[in-house]
């Protein structure tokens, strides 16, 4: 091999994480407007078809809370939204007074981290739905990234999705996005009085900030792998002021990345 292909293909695993970095789901990421990040309260319309991961997770009758894809079969969202008696999921929509544009499936197992206290739910929340099917990628349903064995670059900005409350104090017909800032965990600490620690971070809202019914909703970036931009998930709406306009509290999905992967390797049968 030539020697300049050699320390070509070197330099590359050197970027990529030693060569042992890889994505959970290898096409993911990509949504069809990958250029911005626009600034559920306080939000602004998302774009159709930019945020293909974005899930709406249902009990019988009802949105629940928010969530999104992974792989072709799982589905995480907060362990708080788990507890709830949810029985579906729906994917690939965008108006919620269109229903026909959302494919509803089944969840046929609920994984919540075992280390998810009900009674103290400000840590560890973050759970898997299992679907009791895979479904079909498409331009509507694509999954979120997720990266394994690669440390990511720390970000000041993320966005938040969901069709949580708004201003007016109902939940949004129509998917929103926001900006959100990451803040020193001690300001959060001190406004919620809990310990905030390495497995969550801080936020507040630069337009706006989570509201209810974003729970479990993603928190994400789009971020350099290899050569190309894709949009990461990096944190789960957990809980925060009830004014929903002050700060925010999101687990930290990069910290449970081995726990995702060991339980849907588990899981899978």
């Amino acid at each position: 091999m030539n020697v300049f292909l050699v320390a070509a293909c070197l330099l590359l695993g050197l970027l990529l994480g030693g060569g042992s970095a890889y994505l959970l789901e290898e096409n993911c990421g990509a949504g069809a407007s990958m250029t911005r990040v626009r600034r559920v309260v306080g939000g602004h319309d998302a774009k159709s078809l930019a945020h293909p991961w974005m899930i709406m997770v249902h009990t019988d009758s009802r949105f629940a809370c928010g969530g999104s894809l992974i792989t072709s079969r799982f589905v995480l969202t907060a362990s708080s939204c788990s507890t709830l008696p949810i029985k579906k999921v729906l994917l690939g929509g965008h108006d919620r007074d269109s229903p026909a544009t959302f494919l509803e499936v089944s969840i046929d197992r609920k994984i919540s981290h075992p280390q998810f206290d009900p009674l103290n739910p400000f840590k560890h929340d973050i759970a898997l739905l299992r679907m009791a099917h895979e479904v079909i990628f498409s331009d509507r349903i694509r999954p979120i990234c997720l990266s394994i064995n690669q440390p990511l670059e720390k970000v000041q900005f993320y966005t938040l999705t969901g069709w949580g409350r708004t201003a007016d104090g109902k939940p949004s017909r129509i998917l929103q996005e926001t900006t959100l800032s990451a803040l020193e965990h001690a300001r959060c600490k001190s406004k919620f009085d809990v310990q905030v620690d390495q497995s969550q971070f801080c936020t507040t809202g630069v337009d706006g900030e989570a509201c209810s019914g974003d729970s479990g909703g993603p928190l994400s970036a789009e971020l350099l792998f290899g050569f190309k931009k894709r949009a990461f998930l990096l944190g789960l709406v957990s809980y925060g002021d009830a004014s929903c306009r002050s700060f925010g509290v999101a687990t930290n999905v990069t910290h449970y990345v081995d726990w995702i992967k060991a339980t849907i390797d588990e899981n899978s049968s």
